[in-house]
Parts: C-alpha cells; structure tokens; sequence
C-alpha cells in the first residue's frame, strides 16, 4: 500500500503481472488471496492495468472465478474486486464481453446467475459478490457494453436482480439501467428498452412512487432510487421514452412518490421529470410543489467503483 513501492512494483509490470496471475490459480486459498490482494493494490497504477489486460487478466481471474464458491473460498471476494478494477477501462470491459470470441458473452451471463444466486448473509456481514454489481455499472459506460446489456436475455436478468443483494448492488443495477437509457438519447436502443415485455418503465417507476417500507417494491437506498429517478428523466426526454411514461401515468405515480421522498439527487431529478411533463402541454400543474431545474437530463453516467479507494488490502 506504500505508494513509493507501489511505484517501484508498477515499473516491472510486464514481468510482475504474469507471476502474479498464475499464483491466484494456486491451490492454497490463502496464497492465490494474496496474490489477488496484491493485483488490486498494483491496479491503482495505469501501468499494471495494462499489463493485466495484455497477460490476460481479465480472462484469467473469471476462469479462477468461475471455479469457486463465494462463501467457501476466501479469496472470492477480492477477486471481483480486481475485475471491477480492471473493467474501468473499455479495454477491459471489452475483455469481459469477450468480443468477437466463440463464447462473445458468457462471463456477463455468469456474472448475472452469480448475483442471482448469491445473498448477503447475516446484517452487517460481508457481502462477497458486492463487487460485481460494479463489473455492471463499468460495463455500461460504454457503448459495446450498453448494447450488451439492452439485449433482451440480460436485460430480463438485470430487472429480476432490482429487489436482491445488498443496498450497494441495487445501486449498481439501476445505475446500469440509468446507463443504458441515457444511451437511448443517442442511438436507437429505445424501441428494445422500451419493449412492454421488459417491464422496463415500470420497473424504475417502482422504487420512487412512493411504497412505504412492507410493502412489495419499497426501496430503501436513496442511491438505488436516484438511480431509478435519472433513468425516467433520461427516457422522458425521449419522444418514444416520453409517451411510453405517459402511458403508465408516470405524472400521477412520480407525484405520489415526490410526497414521500426526503432525498435531495432524487427530488431533483423527480422535478426535472415534472418540468418535461409540464413543457409537454398534456398537464397544467404539477400538486407536489414547485418545480425546478431546467428540464433536460444532464448526461452523467454512474461512475465506476475503483475497490482500493486508495488504501491496501490486506
């Protein structure tokens, strides 16, 4: 963690790197641990990302993934903290797509069927798939991942995954979805997100209208439902988006949900959802208050999770 040595260490990354990924496939937990240990330290620098990437990294960890289970094996945990590392990068996230390959895909269905199947135990337990609602949110800051996840297999998969998990992997599944509408302001993914089949709009219209905590459909992680609310505004800016939202009555739901709602990120973008819906001519006033803002989507995506956060593992 001491960033002199870290320097020192980044500066032999073309020898380091290889050594390193063939000790995570070691039979001892312990040792194929520490050396993912140190892999995620070593990512911090610009360097080891790009050895990684050229001595197969990506490939590497997720064929060692793929042969774990999460809470059997100790070093799961931070071995999905090195593919969220390494997914910040489009190279990659173009690795994990495994563009162009025979099997162009499937680390992305693994992902999904792991987060499906994986829960968090005890409250105030690790959650040892926590990283890899990251791997989702870095893939969709990109074009190819963004086409990825609007298809409509993953995008069933992704929906279904709304309700489970921890706080923090809610966050990551609507930030992925938030990703993927705000693609739809600039390419021609709108006519499959908006399929009715999906249940897309409704979706991301259930955790800000409002539900109380019991009842099915509450969120309770403001993050989570920021998320869900910039996705709306992402679509409502959309004539397709737009009508499909006027069709579920998003005016009524998001105003029910505004009167509950104490979090200021989704407020805001509850507001600017209004604005548009006001600016439309179809409604006069909006019950829930004044509404602010200019009325167009500012184009954030989710930023990735970097997993040191500047300090080591152990």
């Amino acid at each position: 963690g001491d960033p002199v040595g870290l320097q020192q260490l980044a500066s032999q990354a073309g020898q380091l790197c290889p050594l390193l990924l063939r000790q995570v496939h070691d039979k001892a937990p312990e040792t194929s641990r520490l050396a993912f240990s140190a892999l995620v330290n070593l990512c911090q620098d610009p360097r080891v990302v790009d050895a990684l990437l050229a001595a197969r990294g990506v490939e590497q960890t997720m064929e060692a993934l793929q042969a774990m289970e999460p809470r059997r094996n100790p070093q799961f945990g931070v071995a999905t903290s090195l593919v969220a590392n390494l997914t910040q990068a489009e190279a990659g996230c173009m690795k994990f797509l495994q563009l162009g390959e025979n099997f162009e895909g499937l680390f992305l269905t693994w992902l999904l069927r792991k987060l499906a199947s994986v829960h968090p135990g005890a409250p105030g337990s690790a959650d040892p798939a926590e990283h890899l609602g990251s791997v989702l949110t870095n893939l969709t800051r990109f074009p190819d991942g963004r086409r990825h996840v609007a298809r409509s297999e993953v995008l069933r998969a992704l929906l279904a995954l709304r309700r489970t998990g921890s706080g923090e992997r809610r966050r990551c599944v609507y930030g992925a979805l938030k990703n993927c509408c705000m693609e739809s302001l600039r390419e021609e993914l709108l006519v499959g997100l908006l399929d009715p089949e999906h249940g897309l709009v409704a979706a991301l219209l259930e955790p800000v209208s409002g539900r109380k905590e019991g009842e099915e459909g509450h969120e309770p992680d403001a993050g989570a439902r920021e998320a869900a609310a910039e996705a709306l505004l992402a679509l409502a800016s959309s004539e397709a988006g737009f009508e499909a939202l006027w069709e579920a009555q998003a005016p009524e739901v998001l105003n029910a949900g505004y009167a509950f709602e104490a979090a200021p990120g989704v407020m805001d973008a509850l507001e600017r959802c209004a604005e548009l819906f006001l600016s439309s001519g179809k409604i006069t006033e909006v019950p829930a208050g004044e509404v602010q803002g200019e009325g167009e989507p500012e184009e954030r995506e989710v930023p990735c999770t970097f997993a040191p956060l500047g300090s080591a593992l152990p």
